[in-house]
């Protein structure tokens, strides 16, 4: 049995579910920084302060540990490769010569129910009320612990 968990940036993790809200309930604002000021202020947000709570499946022994930007290739080919190594030997799943190219090819970055097939950087939908709140509802705190600050 393999027990898995993937970081990711929290600042990015809410840009991501606010544009996911805005597509399917398109009850935001379509200017990116208002759209996450309603977003930090609304009772959808509060969903994501399980994200806080999951901070102690980072320091279990037993669990392995994936950071969602290099699996989607931002820290280099060699990183992410290796993350994707990694996953397969965790998973008894042999590795033939053009199976790592294949998962590229066919999995990450690909468009999905919640990927939408662009990444966002969360720098354009930020403002200083939203880093506030951010502060306020601990996420900066989960971030730190997170090793993105």
């Amino acid at each position: 049995f393999t027990l898995f968990v993937m970081k990711r940036d929290v600042r990015d993790m809410l840009v991501s579910q606010a544009k996911q809200k805005q597509r399917d309930h398109k009850d935001l604002s379509d200017d990116p920084k208002q759209m996450m000021k309603m977003y930090m202020n609304s009772n959808y947000v509060h969903s994501m302060t399980i994200t806080k709570r999951m901070i102690q499946w980072f320091k279990r022994n037993d669990v392995t540990v994936l950071n969602y930007e290099t699996l989607m290739g931002d820290n280099g080919y060699q990183n992410q490769k290796n993350m994707i190594l990694l996953i397969l030997r965790k998973l008894n799943i042999p590795v033939g010569p053009n199976t790592v190219s294949n998962i590229l090819a066919n999995s990450i970055n690909k468009t999905s129910f919640t990927f939408s097939g662009s990444r966002s950087k969360w720098k354009q939908y930020w403002s200083p009320e939203v880093e506030q709140r951010f502060k306020e509802l601990g996420f900066k705190a989960a971030n730190q612990q997170l090793g993105y600050e």
